[in-house]
């Protein structure tokens, strides 16, 4: 029986395999990061949590997945071997919370862009590609309303499918194609909409530290990973936590990783400092609430 250690190294080694630069997060909600430096991949960055069971991702865990995927512009997934109801299918992605999960194998399909297999909750769906059904389906000389008759849907399904991409019943397109005689899919994933992510519940800490950003004129975005708790903006973007004086140099090292890799600005407020070096930008609460402006803040982070 593969272990969770195991199948992290397992989809480590593929990663690299495919030219990621891969980094294992041993105190985040996310297990690596992985970032394509060869150019190539149509996903350049990935946000990756890896559980042999996804039914163990929690909603918070889901939340944070999804804040910190969209502030760094990643492409945030699970990757697991089953779920409670049994093994995950090879060439299919399913959704938890919302969020893209896959096995191993699966995900090289992915990272090739080689994926059209979709299960949500009422079976298996394909994305079609609004151009190529409407490109079909004028060269086969039908209207929507004429199609819609012939595969037994709605005129406004077909007029959706022809908005946007969007995903379909299989049973649906095989219908369509069978009609127009044409491929109408595309091999496109993303996070499926998922009900508004709770806010997050900041500890005082953070509470203070995010006072502190605003007064100085960042904006500020709770992120509640236990990594990274704050994002701050002000012409560029901070990745900002606080740690007690046990977790300074376990968070620090972190930290530093997480900005050697992305290239992000990080910032770790403490209550005192620590007499070890730190890799990372530290501040104390007092020295951040003594901090006039903005500029102040970014002289220190580029110093």
């Amino acid at each position: 029986m593969k272990t969770r250690e195991s199948l992290i190294a397992d989809v480590k080694l593929r990663l690299e395999s495919f030219g990621y630069d891969t980094r294992r997060y041993i105190t985040a909600d996310f297990d690596l990061i992985a970032i394509n430096r060869r150019g190539s991949s149509p996903l350049p960055a990935l946000l990756m949590k890896i559980l042999r069971n996804i039914d163990a991702l929690s909603e918070r865990q889901a939340g944070v997945l999804h804040k910190l995927s969209k502030a760094l512009s990643y492409f945030a997934c699970v990757v697991g071997l089953k779920t409670r109801c049994g093994r995950l299918e090879e060439g299919v992605v399913y959704f938890r919370f919302g969020i893209p999960s896959f096995t191993p194998k699966t995900l090289e399909r992915v990272i090739e862009n080689r994926i059209d297999l979709l299960r949500f909750r009422g079976g298996l769906f394909v994305n079609v590609d609004p151009e190529k059904l409407r490109r079909a389906r004028i060269r086969a000389g039908l209207s929507q309303s004429q199609l819609a008759r012939l595969v037994g849907v709605s005129k406004k399904n077909i007029y959706e499918h022809e908005k946007k991409i969007k995903p379909a019943r299989v049973k649906v397109v095989k219908r369509i194609e069978a009609v127009l005689g044409e491929r109408i899919t595309i091999s496109r994933i993303t996070p499926k909409p998922h009900a508004i992510w709770e806010m997050p519940r900041l500890s005082r800490d953070v509470k203070l530290v995010d006072r502190s950003l605003k007064r100085l004129g960042f904006s500020t975005l709770p992120l509640a990973s236990r990594l990274l708790e704050l994002l701050a903006s002000y012409e560029v973007k901070v990745f900002t936590s606080t740690a007690s004086k046990k977790e300074i140099e376990t968070k620090s090292e972190e930290m530093a990783k997480f900005a050697d890799q992305t290239g992000e600005r990080t910032l770790l407020v403490t209550e005192l400092r620590s007499k070890e070096r730190c890799e990372v930008p530290v501040l104390t609460f007092e020295e951040i609430s003594r901090l006039s402006t903005a500029k102040e803040l970014l002289d220190l982070l580029n110093s």
